[in-house]
């Protein structure tokens, strides 16, 4: 008999073989391994899914405010801890983006020492992002060294070639930048800045806008010029188009005025701007483009009024921005997506980013921040992030555009106390999260403030298809003039434009500044229409109160006292103001027909 706990030596080597054919050693468990196939492994992974999903995701934005002018040119340095902007204030800055992201206010690292003589149209850090290059209207480009905000060079001798619109850095090759005049594309060496090679004088198109290097293979360019588009070349080859763009399925037919074009991150693929139409997409990968559409909405994709540019966020998701203050992203089929290439809603926006209270230009996007900037005609420039950053909102005040005030110094001062009582009640009801605040826009100092002339400026109507700069432009050949003055990239003392000789230009340039004139005439009468306003107010309401303190004298007087009191007003005033009966009724009027009988009567 075997009591508990006793095994016999026979049958316990039989269980024991029997048990270690059934029973596995446990495995130990381990995190690291469980983190490996979660997030590495797995389809669903954090790591493949931690990019924003522009579609669904909800975006606020937070704004910067230091530049006391347009911010003309916007870039991510190559490690993307730090961002470059610049714009008509003449001056470069530098920003860490852990301080733009959790500072309120937070100041640049770095701030250039000396000024260019003309706006900042584009910007780019050197490889070891030690150093920034900027260009400007008149053909300069400047070299700083961020720690110290010194100027190291001043490139003066091509400004013949006119406006630089676009600098691009090698992406391997610490001394090689390609730079993007109006008038030709130039290689430029910083180890002999005066050997220069010009990659492509101006016999492609009217004019450049930008050029940049392949992402992968850096000895090809992709080119773009405003008659002919994108131009793929060798750099080993300068001069000649290695590829065609009209090889491309779909490619769209007709005249058709481009302005830049950007790589996608893999350079498979590439996105051209056009002016008055939609974007381009290419795709290296199918050989075939489309054109991106936009919904059908009064605030639609629209780009006639500036140069704009765009971004790849990743291969398939684009972003640019447009005249009507949005920020306008597209979702691209992929290669193998045959069925999406067939359907054309697809190819709408899946976003609009709203909060610009005038138009973006230049759009980036930062892939290790997760975060999109954004900047234009305003002084100050954006974040964008689907997370909720500190001192973000996703409430934003909107402005009035140009044409829909009546008398707008009154209505702007209206407002502003409106929006201040509302806030105030948000904030003792607790409501003010998210919310963009008046001190936001209008508050802290006045040069870097919103300059409401300036936006005003570049608004245009949802209706309005054309340049207003260019309503008046009767022929074909005014047009191609106004329209290369418009850009400002003529000189006066070489003229070529349509063949028209040096006084046709002097008369034709001086009407055209006649007319601007004109405009601003009219804006600042409207100001001033709005002063008399206010002194027209001010006058009855002292009428009103020399009426309640003297009765039995006004009683007393014949006539009515508000023909006294317009006549008491000036012909300064008279002529600004108009017929008033316009501004408040005919109550008035009416009043005075009742009253004028019982004085003859009396």
């Amino acid at each position: 008999m075997i009591e508990d706990g006793e095994v016999s030596s026979s049958s316990g080597d039989d269980e024991e073989g029997a048990l270690s054919e059934t029973i596995q050693p446990l495995k130990m468990f381990r995190f690291n391994d469980f983190i490996w196939d979660r997030e590495i492994r797995s389809a669903k992974s954090v790591v493949k899914t931690y990019t924003a999903d522009f579609e669904k995701s909800h975006f606020c934005q937070k704004d910067i405010r230091e530049h006391t002018g347009c911010v003309n040119a916007v870039t991510v340095s190559h490690g993307e801890k730090l961002l470059a902007t610049g714009g008509d204030d003449l001056h470069s800055r530098v920003w860490r983006f852990d301080d733009l992201i959790l500072q309120k206010t937070p100041k640049p690292l770095s701030k250039t020492a000396e000024g260019h003589d003309s706006n900042v149209f584009s910007i780019e850090f050197d490889l070891d992002d030690k150093c920034i290059y900027s260009g400007e209207r008149h053909g300069q480009i400047m070299k700083h060294d961020i720690e110290t905000s010194q100027c190291i060079c001043a490139l003066e001798e091509l400004r013949t070639h006119g406006d630089v619109y676009d600098l691009d850095h090698h992406p391997f090759d610490a001394n090689s930048v390609v730079a993007t005049y109006s008038r030709a594309v130039v290689m430029l060496d910083d180890r002999d800045r005066s050997q220069t090679v010009i990659m492509a004088p101006n016999h492609f198109g009217r004019e450049y806008f930008t050029a940049q290097f392949h992402p992968e293979t850096p000895v090809m360019l992709l080119i773009s010029t405003e008659d002919h588009g994108p131009l793929l070349m060798d750099r080993r080859n300068a001069g000649a188009k290695i590829y065609a763009r009209e090889t491309f399925e779909g490619f769209p037919t007709g005249r058709i005025d481009w302005m830049g074009c950007q790589w996608s991150p893999s350079g498979n693929q590439f996105v051209g701007i056009r002016k008055a139409a939609p974007p381009v997409y290419f795709d290296f990968v199918n050989n075939r483009c489309f054109e991106l559409k936009t919904q059908d909405i009064p605030t639609r994709y629209r780009n006639r009024k500036t140069l704009k540019s765009m971004t790849f966020i990743d291969d398939y998701t684009i972003a640019t921005g447009s005249d009507h203050w949005g920020i306008h992203i597209w979702k691209v089929p992929r290669p193998n997506d045959t069925q999406a290439f067939e359907d054309e809603s697809p190819l709408e926006e899946i976003k609009i980013l709203r909060g610009h209270r005038s138009i973006p230009n230049q759009i980036k996007y930062s892939k290790q921040n997760q975060v999109l900037i954004s900047s234009g005609v305003e002084n100050s420039f954006k974040l964008w992030s689907h997370f909720r950053l500190p001192w973000s909102y996703d409430q934003p005040i909107e402005r009035r555009k140009r044409g829909s005030y009546v008398a707008r110094v009154i209505e702007c001062e209206r407002e502003k106390v409106e929006r201040e009582e509302q806030e105030k009640k948000w904030r003792e009801n607790g409501d003010m999260d998210g919310r963009q605040s008046y001190e936001d826009v209008f508050g802290g100092p006045a040069d870097t403030g919103e300059d409401r002339r300036t936006l005003e400026m570049f608004d245009v109507e949802n209706s309005d298809d054309d340049d207003s700069d260019l309503d008046f432009a009767d022929d074909e050949e005014r047009r191609a003039f106004l329209q290369t003055f418009h850009r400002h990239r003529m000189a006066l003392g070489a003229v070529d434009a349509g063949g028209m000789e040096i006084g046709q230009f002097l008369e034709r340039l001086g009407d055209f500044f006649g007319r601007r004139r004109n405009v601003n005439a009219q804006e600042d009468e409207e100001e001033n229409e709005g002063n008399a306003l206010e002194r027209y107010f001010e006058r009855l309401q002292q009428d009103a109160d020399d009426e309640e303190e003297d009765d039995e004298e006004i009683e007393g007087e014949e006539g009515d006292p508000d023909e006294d009191l317009d006549g008491e007003l000036d012909e300064e005033d008279d002529e600004e103001l108009g017929d008033l009966d316009d501004w408040f009724g005919d109550d008035e009027e009416e009043e005075r027909e009742e009253e004028e009988p019982m004085e003859d009567d009396d």
